[in-house]
């Protein structure tokens, strides 16, 4: 777990969360940080959506990979409180962090180990 994380207990079940990882990790594929946990990736353990922008819900698409400042909608049937372990990286860098916005709705996450004011 994350010191602060709005998790404490780990993400809990059968309810959407959105989530985003607090550094450039070494192995971000959605199966290295999520299968140890969870399993196979199917709907009945669980999915993980990205908005990539247009209508609902056909702005969502399921990603390969996971990136800091990215937010996503995940779902966990599996466990009652999931902890997830994202392996070795690095922190980013902590003088900024550039967000790029496309036009109309964009969800984007803390890319940090620790609370940030914007």
């Amino acid at each position: 777990m994350v010191a602060g994380s709005a998790f404490p207990q780990g993400m809990p079940k059968k309810i959407w969360r959105m989530i985003s990882i607090p550094a450039e990790v070494n192995d971000n594929s959605i199966r290295a940080v999520f299968e140890a946990e969870l399993g196979e990736l199917k709907i009945q353990n669980w999915t993980i959506w990205e908005w990539t922008g247009g209508e609902w819900p056909e702005g969502l698409e399921e990603p390969a990979l996971l990136w800091p400042g990215k937010a996503y909608w995940l779902i966990q049937n599996v466990t009652p409180q999931a902890e997830f372990r994202l392996g070795s990286g690095f922190s980013i860098d902590q003088s900024g962090f550039t967000y790029t916005f496309q036009p109309g709705w964009n969800l984007f996450g803390n890319p940090y180990p620790f609370p940030v004011n914007l």
